[in-house]
C-alpha cells in the first residue's frame, strides 16, 4: 500500500489516509486520536481507525467521496 495523500483536522484528531493498493485501486482510512489514562502512567496517546472504506477505481473518486462523507474536510458554509 502506497500513502497518496493525508487530511488533518483542524484540531489535529482525525487524520484521513487516501491509499493505492497493489492493483491500482484506492480506498480511505479515517483515523482518530484515543488518549487512554493508565493508572501508574499517566496518559497514552495512539491513532485508532475508525473508519474504512470500500474500494474506487480512480483517485478522483474516493478524494470526492470522503470529502462528501467526512464533515471536518468539508469546506465551513457561511
Amino acid at each position: 500500500m502506497q500513502i497518496v495523500k493525508t487530511f488533518t483536522s483542524a484540531d489535529g484528531k482525525h487524520r484521513l489516509e487516501i491509499v493505492r493498493d497493489d492493483r491500482g485501486l484506492y480506498s480511505y482510512e479515517i483515523t482518530s486520536e484515543t488518549v487512554e489514562d493508565i493508572p501508574d502512567s499517566g496518559p497514552e496517546i495512539y491513532w485508532s481507525p475508525s473508519f474504512v472504506s470500500g474500494l474506487y477505481a480512480t483517485e478522483e473518486e474516493v478524494e470526492r467521496d470522503a470529502i462528501a462523507e467526512t464533515p471536518w474536510l468539508r469546506p465551513a458554509e457561511g
